[in-house]
């Protein structure tokens, strides 16, 4: 801030140069809006800058994430046909096992006319059903004269899986 002093110099100054004092405060102002508005474009500007940035970050990170999940997707989905699995009656590992073949195992004559997927699905549903039997007890599968069982020994259910 200046003095009134010092105010009062100026406008002599200005005045001596032809100047009017009022064409002078409005042009400091004028400037003063200016600058101010130039400094909010910036700002704005920069703000957009960094906007696109943040996007194109995100944009990036998404298509990352997508690859990612791609290929965990492929890594869960598409698994080579053989996996190694152990037999449910005697505990041993099975031989290969695809979708096409049937299950077998070397060591209690374990054998399926199904695949291991259509097995498992169908071991589930056994189960299900005699769950809602009303027993508690999860039935156990059981071999007997190589045909397969789901029994429990508690409510002596049985019945024939295939």
């Amino acid at each position: 801030m200046t003095s009134h002093k010092t105010a009062n110099k100026r406008r002599e100054m200005f005045k001596s140069k032809g100047s009017n004092w009022k064409d002078v405060v409005r042009a400091q102002k004028l400037r003063r809006l200016e600058a101010a508005r130039s400094n909010r474009i910036d700002k704005a500007r920069k703000s957009v800058m960094q906007n696109i940035q943040l996007e194109e970050d995100l944009q990036l990170e998404q298509d990352l994430l997508g690859e990612e999940l791609e290929q965990e997707y492929n890594h869960l989905f598409n698994e080579p046909d053989e996996v190694e699995c152990p037999c449910p009656i005697c505990g041993q590992e099975l031989g290969s096992i695809d979708e096409v073949r049937p299950v077998e195992c070397k060591t209690c004559d374990f054998y399926t006319r199904v695949g291991w997927d259509e097995f498992q699905q169908f071991m589930g549903k056994a189960h299900r059903q005699h769950l809602d039997r009303g027993c508690a007890h999860q039935a156990e599968i059981i071999s007997l004269d190589g045909d397969l069982f789901i029994a429990c020994e508690i409510c002596d259910h049985l019945e024939a899986v295939l």
